[in-house]
């Protein structure tokens, strides 16, 4: 069964794996284990923590199947009560945010995509227009989207779904960091953990969530409630990694060609 998959290091979340044994030389990385089943958006969603000795602090998998389920529960828990005017939302590969927009465009005056592939959207700016008389803007070139954004969204807060794009061809060979209006919120929906720390050097008059942060936060929540309650021996299991397990097997291997071979026995001399 698919699950989403949280993989972090052993210092980054505070987890001390037992002290090895004086035998164990060869210092097989070990690997604790934690399941439970989370809630998204009416869903029950499996999720496994995976903590590692050494590895970088964390990481985040989501399967395609569960990602309209998360998506939804971490639009709903990042807005609750905030209304924005404008949307925004940058998706490249143009398979991403359809259905979204369907969901989140009761309330909203302007809406613009920025995608390289415009037909996963057409069917999703009809239906808003026919439902709720919002027409938005499709743009394949990031210099339009760009005057845009000057000409239409100036000294306005806009809401912006990002996916999987930091930076944009700019037509010149080089790539274009995006510009929003000050005090905008990015909902970056990827799941790439090193653009938080490049976007909020770059765009520090925004406000930023992201996915990973999100997933992060619950997989804090839920080990910090299992270390408090005093579960976590039981809850919480450890193994070597699958990598070295070919050590074991070579070893078997030599194991069985020596069973052939007999004892050899001191001869009694009378």
């Amino acid at each position: 069964m698919d699950k989403i998959i949280y993989t972090c290091s052993a210092e980054y979340i505070g987890y001390v794996f037992p002290k090895r044994k004086w035998w164990n030389i060869l210092k097989y990385p070990r690997e604790a284990r934690m399941e439970w089943q989370e809630m998204f958006s009416g869903r029950e969603i499996t999720l496994q923590m995976r903590i590692l000795e050494d590895v970088a602090p964390y990481r985040v998998w989501v399967p395609p199947m569960y990602q309209e389920e998360i998506w939804s529960e971490f639009i709903r828990q990042t807005l609750k009560k905030k209304r924005f005017e404008i949307l925004m939302v940058i998706d490249p590969k143009g398979d991403g945010f359809g259905e979204l927009l369907l969901k989140n465009g009761e309330d909203i005056n302007y809406l613009a995509v920025l995608t390289e592939n415009t037909r996963w959207y057409e069917e999703a700016l009809s239906e808003l227009a026919a439902e709720y008389g919002l027409y938005g803007m499709l743009f394949t070139e990031y210099r339009d989207f760009q005057q845009y954004v000057r000409q239409i969204c100036e000294k306005k807060s806009a809401l912006v779904f990002l996916k999987e794009a930091w930076s944009y061809d700019n037509g010149k060979g080089g790539r274009a960091f995006f510009h929003f209006p000050k005090g905008s919120l990015i909902m970056d929906f990827g799941q790439k953990e090193d653009c938080p720390k490049k976007f909020l050097q770059k765009r520090m008059e925004n406000d930023y969530v992201s996915m990973p942060i999100f997933l992060d936060n619950i997989v804090k929540n839920r080990y910090n409630s299992v270390v408090n309650e005093g579960l976590q021996n039981r809850e919480i299991r450890i193994s070597r990694l699958q990598q070295n397990v070919y050590r074991a097997e070579d070893k078997n291997k030599l194991s069985e060609k020596r069973k052939g071979i007999k004892k050899w026995k001191k001869k009694r001399t009378s």
